[in-house]
């Protein structure tokens, strides 16, 4: 999910430029994955309220404003950070992240869209 497919067409400029980043995560995470499962386990449990809430968002993407995809986007971004700060910490995040914050900006996005 961090790296779409046919991502080279789909993503902008600017967004490829974070491929690098999301791509050593991967391979990070799945290096850990293999060595400790269980502990991998416990951290894909904390992004996956987030991801419910964001498949949620997506659903409904056609009924939403310019402001409400905006503030979706933005989560989406987020995501894509926290996922780097959960399974791959050595790699740093384009914006400092936490559970807390995307808790906050979903209860953002529920206020306002």
């Amino acid at each position: 999910e961090i790296l779409p497919p046919h991502f080279l067409e789909i993503l902008s400029l600017g967004a490829l430029s974070d491929c690098d980043r999301y791509l050593r995560s991967l391979s990070v995470r799945i290096e850990r994955a293999h060595a400790d499962p269980a502990k991998e386990q416990v951290k894909k449990d904390k992004l996956t309220p987030h991801l419910q809430n964001y498949s949620f968002l997506k659903k409904r993407e056609s009924e939403m404003t310019g402001e409400c995809l905006s503030l979706m986007q933005e989560y989406g971004a987020m995501l894509n950070e926290f996922r780097i700060s959960l399974f791959s910490p050595e790699i740093r995040t384009k914006i400092p992240i936490s559970e807390k914050k995307l808790s906050q900006h979903w209860q953002t996005l529920c206020n306002h869209c």
